[in-house]
């Protein structure tokens, strides 16, 4: 489930646990964690009417729930320069027909010491 705010700054789709990152948008190239079959299809559904919102009202800035990329990092209260900055950041990172720029996909990073679990990184 999603919200969409509207505020006097602009609008704000809150993504809850429907996508997790920004990458996650270009579900073509990027896909969280699934438990398959029908789930899937309706997860990938999902992602494609997101996306569909986003093209259709360039004003709406996404926010997700575990965004650990630089995307929300330092997130502060929402005006309009703060908004502005998200735009900016999501244009850098993902085309207008919803592909990874080059340098943003995700990447395993094993663990430093060799010992315990890798994780993947997002620039």
């Amino acid at each position: 489930m999603c919200v969409l705010l509207r505020m006097g700054a602009g609008s704000v789709l809150f993504m809850g646990d429907t996508l997790y990152t920004l990458p996650h948008l270009a579900v073509d190239q990027v896909r969280q964690m699934t438990i398959g079959g029908a789930d899937t299809v309706h997860q990938i559904e999902a992602a494609r009417r997101i996306q569909n919102l986003l093209a259709a009202d360039p004003g709406i800035v996404p926010l997700f729930a575990h965004d650990n990329t630089p995307y929300q990092a330092g997130l502060g209260p929402l005006g309009e320069k703060e908004l502005q900055a998200l735009r900016t950041r999501m244009e850098a990172v993902l085309t207008p027909v919803w592909r990874l720029r080059p340098g943003h996909a995700p990447r395993f990073a094993p663990p430093a010491s060799g010992a315990g679990p890798g994780r993947v990184e997002f620039r």
